[in-house]
């Protein structure tokens, strides 16, 4: 399989992307004024709430931290922080920017439609980790990142910074793997 042909087959599952809002939030106002938001200060010292559009949540402290995780990507994950501030801006009154806005993490998920046998991976892949009785998948370390291999045929990826590191990495898991010749 081509790089192409794998890239269609390679999804973004989450995106978290973080930043800060230029001003403290008053998290108790906010709480009052949007009904889906959760905020329990004697257990989580952050606001949380949640989005249909783009599906996501979002956590939020006085500070002006704000995290937003579960978007498909990084535009919509920055996107949904500067939205977030300009929805607050209008519930608190003010004028809310959204800066040092940056990607956390990419979670990324391809499926090389075969099986994959596990233990060949341990005998031919240095630096991997399997014990089936704690987790279901081997574990390979790439670039100093993990990557999860599936006796399904399933590779993912976690930790990454951008959604083409992501995608290289999983791209890279393939080939290593068939010039192991671990899988056709």
């Amino acid at each position: 399989m081509n790089k192409k042909d794998f890239l269609k087959k390679t999804k973004i599952v989450n995106v978290v992307v973080s930043g800060t809002f230029d001003k403290e939030i008053d998290l108790e106002k906010i709480a009052r004024y949007i009904p889906k938001s959760i905020y329990e200060p004697s257990m989580f010292s952050g606001l949380v709430l949640r989005k249909l559009n783009p599906k996501s949540t979002l956590i939020m402290f006085k500070s002006g931290k704000i995290t937003s995780v579960g978007t498909k990507s990084e535009k919509e994950g920055k996107n949904n922080l500067k939205e977030s501030a300009f929805d607050l801006g209008n519930v608190l009154k003010t004028k809310i920017h959204a800066t040092k806005i940056k990607t956390v993490n990419v979670f990324a998920v391809s499926d090389i439609d075969q099986n994959i046998d596990l233990k060949k991976i341990v005998k031919k892949i240095v630096l991997t980790n399997y014990n089936p009785k704690r987790f279901a998948a081997a574990i390979i370390l790439l670039n100093k990142k993990q990557v999860m291999v599936y006796g399904s045929g399933k590779i993912m990826c976690m930790g990454r910074k951008n959604e083409n590191e992501a995608k290289d990495i999983l791209f890279t898991t393939y080939k290593l793997l068939k010039t192991k010749q671990i899988i056709d």
